[in-house]
């Protein structure tokens, strides 16, 4: 799904206040009468419908008519409500490049007012890759339906809560930012690309079958002393191993009452 921000532009008030009645009513409705809609947003001489027929055209509302006239919010309609949001915040002032993209995310750039560099993470469940939500996940508990973008939005609180957590404990990880709806806003992380060992042996074998080459380790460091191969050749992570708990007990799950959402705010 591409995000393309720029249509952020020329949304008025009226085109957010639409999409936030749309937002309030999937609370209980799959598919959102358009008279609810009206309702919610209270624009006058009929305005409603004439934005929503706006918010169709720029995909960030879906019209379902099988069984009555209605609307759901999409994924891009749902990404300029967290974005707008955020950015009236001042969280960040602009969003750059896509950086990465998963079976159940998409990852972009996002910039502050001081030109800091952070990364925004929008959970996207529902994936034909990722559909697979109530045996791999627990967001969904007892419940026997559900709702794709509030699965996102619960994904999304737990990330962050843990991404808080173990930075407390002193884990490497990235500093949870700011976090609305299905969006986490993080630190961004200069890293670089891992591999498994399976590939790089799979590497070497081809150019010892076929050029007949050797690679082997360094075993000698430049000041003449020995090298342990096996600690200098592979990654190792008894160095941040920490003593962080029953993580998983503290902030149990997904599907957070109101009381563990207080309780996890206040951590």
């Amino acid at each position: 799904m591409k995000l393309d921000v720029d249509i952020l532009r020329y949304l008025s008030k009226e085109d957010f206040r639409v999409l936030t009645a749309v937002e309030l009513g999937m609370r209980n409705h799959e598919i959102v009468p358009s008279e609810l809609i009206h309702r919610i947003a209270r624009l006058k001489h009929g305005g409603t419908y004439k934005v929503l027929k706006n918010l169709l055209k720029h995909k960030l509302l879906h019209h379902d008519s099988s069984k009555y006239d209605g609307f759901r919010l999409t994924y891009l309609g749902y990404d300029f409500l967290a974005i707008k949001t955020m950015v009236n915040r001042g969280v960040f002032v602009s969003v750059g490049r896509q950086i990465g993209v998963g079976k159940e995310s998409d990852i972009f750039e996002v910039a502050t007012e001081d030109g800091t560099v952070l990364a925004i993470k929008l959970h996207r469940l529902g994936r034909v890759s990722f559909r697979a939500v109530k045996s791999k996940r627990d967001y969904l508990r007892h419940r026997s339906s559900y709702n794709w973008l509030y699965l996102s939005r619960l994904a999304a609180l737990k990330e962050f809560a843990f991404m808080k957590a173990l930075q407390e404990h002193g884990f490497p990880v990235p500093s949870a930012v700011e976090c609305n709806r299905h969006c986490v806003v993080m630190s961004l992380v200069q890293g670089y690309p891992l591999y498994f060992d399976r590939d790089v042996e799979c590497v070497f074998k081809f150019f010892r079958k076929r050029f007949d080459l050797s690679f082997e380790e360094q075993t000698v460091d430049t000041d003449g002393t020995e090298v342990d191969t096996a600690e200098s050749g592979r990654i190792c992570f008894s160095s941040i191993a920490k003593d962080a708990g029953y993580l998983d007990k503290e902030l149990a799950a997904s599907g957070f009452s109101r009381k563990d959402q207080e309780d996890i705010q206040q951590a």
